[in-house]
């Protein structure tokens, strides 16, 4: 997995300048302007304070700074054979199956969750700084890097959008397990593109949603039938986190948040252990996926995006 670890560094590295340039000059815009009431709790995490005035202060000397990095990160970015990086994944993809393959695929798309989740509330803020029609630090530099960091990961989705349909996996449905979404959509044009051509993504996308899935019934424990575990399932359903039949409706890292809390809550397990089992029977989830995906949660130190609504379940 060499390869695609250093694609997934490089692109992380690169994502972070292009959104810290961004951030800084959202900043020195803010610092112009007066801001409307629709906007200000848009704009309160672009707040000024000292570490913003050091920065308004030397605005040139950080531009040049960032600018220095940027062409680092895009030399290396372009050392990389996408082609390469599509063939290692194929042949990983093909050594794999189960839990193994499951946890791989995940590690596909989670590494640019952070940066695409950000990109799009820059993407938001700018839209509604142009309202104001300020010049104040006019540059259009960090703006272009997130075109460009776009354009380098939206090569790399569709690829692996291409490699995983080859092996019968649906990233539409990945991102939904996953609760991270990279792709809203899937163009079959941009497909057709990356596999060589439109007959034959027409087919492997066909191929793959007509793959059957083996059928599971939810099984409720003894323990999460009593009130107090129907209370707490009550509230995830009023808060839309499942429906009434135990269908989960986020993905696999805010189920095991609330497996975790809910746990804890009816003390179902041996001193401070999770007791995952009733959950996976429960919502018909592979035996080890929540607690793998929790033990990725601790890792990055990040919680899910909607983790507040685990929260007010438990409240």
């Amino acid at each position: 997995m060499g390869i695609k670890q250093h694609f997934a560094t490089r692109f992380s590295d690169f994502a972070a300048v292009a959104l810290e340039w961004l951030r800084k000059d959202i900043i020195w815009h803010i610092s112009a302007i007066e801001i409307k009431e629709k906007d200000k709790e848009a704009f309160t995490p672009f707040s000024v304070g000292i570490e913003d005035k050091i920065w308004r202060d030397n605005k040139q000397h950080y531009l040049q700074e960032l600018e220095s990095e940027h062409v680092q990160c895009c030399r290396e970015l372009g050392k990389i054979d996408m082609q390469e990086v599509e063939n290692e994944i194929s042949y990983t993809l093909s050594t794999l199956q189960g839990m193994e393959l499951s946890r791989y695929v995940h590690r596909l798309i989670t590494p640019f969750n952070y940066y695409i989740t950000t990109l799009e509330q820059y993407a938001d803020i700018w839209a509604r700084l142009e309202e104001y029609n300020t010049s104040e630090g006019d540059n259009e530099e960090a703006y272009n890097f997130l075109l460009d960091l776009k354009d380098i990961f939206h090569e790399y989705i569709c690829r692996l959008d291409g490699v995983l349909l080859y092996h019968h996996i649906d990233l539409m449905k990945v991102q939904q397990d996953c609760g991270v979404v990279l792709m809203r959509e899937r163009s079959m044009n941009d497909l057709a593109w990356a596999v060589g051509s439109e007959v034959l993504a027409k087919k492997l996308v066909n191929d793959c949603q007509q793959a059957p899935e083996p059928q599971q019934e939810p099984i409720l424990a003894e323990r999460l039938k009593k009130d107090d575990a129907q209370k707490y399932f009550k509230k995830a359903i009023e808060l839309k986190l499942m429906d009434e039949n135990y269908k989960w409706l986020k993905g696999l890292e805010m189920l095991a948040c609330f497996a975790r809390d809910m746990s804890n809550k009816l003390n179902m397990g041996k001193g401070d252990r999770i007791s995952w089992k009733p959950f996976e029977e429960l919502f018909c989830i592979e035996r080890g996926k929540l607690r793998l995906n929790y033990n990725d949660i601790q890792k990055t130190g990040r919680s899910p995006t909607e983790s507040n609504l685990i929260d007010k379940v438990f409240e």
